[in-house]
Parts: C-alpha cells; structure tokens; sequence
C-alpha cells in the first residue's frame, strides 16, 4: 500500500516519471503554514497559484495541494522542519468495487467505496482522519445527499436507499 514519505531536512520529496497527478500534505516538522511547494525547476506554487496548475486545499489545521502532470524529481516545501511527514500520493481516486448496476426501489444496499493511489488502497488512518468524503444521488425526481461512513482498512461505506422512481441516476463522490 502506498505510505507516506518522510521529510527530509529540506522538506524534501521525490516525484517519479509517469503520474498524472501527485496529491501531498505536509504534518508536523515546524510545517505549520508552507509558503510555497517549490517544483524541481525552481517554481513556487502557492495558495494563490492558477488552479489550472495547483490545487491548494485548506482544510481544518491541514493543507492538501494537488498537482497535475508532476515534474519528475525533487519537489520540497518552503519552511519545512527537520522530523515531520509529508504523504505524497500519485494519481488518488474514489473507486466503487461493489457497485450495482441495478437498485430496487426502498431497498437500503451499503456498498464499498475506496480511495486509491497507484491502484493500491490508502488505508494510512492518520491520512484518512483528514480526508472528508461525500456522496450524493442525482435523478430526473431530484437529487439527495447519501451517508458515507468510514471503515476499515481504507474502505468508506456508502449506505443508499433505492429511488422510489425507476430511471437513470448519477452517482457523485467527493
């Protein structure tokens, strides 16, 4: 499973060629508020960068940044201090191993959703603590939110109640 990879004295930490995306969020080390996430071509993305380039998500006493289409090499954060973490994941996705094609009507059916990286499940609880997750049905009678419930070993649980109407319906996750 993927794992989280320590800092070095710089904050440091490397991207390998191929990942279409890399999600990183900096713990402890004196890592409080990074300035900047510093490329290894020397560009400064920041809170304030495109978020064509970066995706700076601050949540509560944590910050999650997202980068598309990673530099391979030497990434690191501005101010970081010697002995925290930072988790650097490529590629995370929400993935539905057990979803039905078909629901019927007022049948509750509690399903698995994921969060993967590299095909591998993120199952690092102190990661998952800051990870919230929402799901939400959408059909011609509307839409509604669901109850999604953390589990085990990385896995949510997503409890949905059959619609009442038949039809087509879109299922959204965040």
């Amino acid at each position: 499973a993927p794992a989280p990879l320590s800092l070095t004295e710089q904050g440091a930490f490397e991207v390998a060629p191929g990942p279409g995306s890399v999600t990183a969020l900096p713990l402890g080390g004196g890592l409080d508020t990074p300035a900047a996430l510093v490329t290894p071509g020397g560009d400064r993305l920041t809170r304030t960068t495109s978020r064509e380039r970066v995706r700076w998500h601050v949540g509560r006493g944590h910050e999650m940044i997202t980068v598309d289409d990673p530099a391979p090499g030497r990434w690191r954060f501005e101010g970081a201090g010697e002995g925290g973490r930072v988790y650097a994941y490529t590629d995370l996705t929400l993935d539905y191993p057990d979803l039905p094609g078909t629901l019927f009507p007022d049948r509750l059916r509690t399903f698995d959703l994921v969060l993967t990286s590299a095909d591998a499940v993120v199952d690092d609880a102190d990661f998952l603590s800051l990870v919230d997750v929402s799901a939400r049905l959408y059909g011609d009678d509307g839409d509604r939110p669901l109850v999604v419930e953390p589990g085990k070993d990385g896995r949510f649980a997503v409890n949905m109640m059959g619609p009442e109407e038949a039809g087509e319906y879109l299922l959204e996750t965040r």
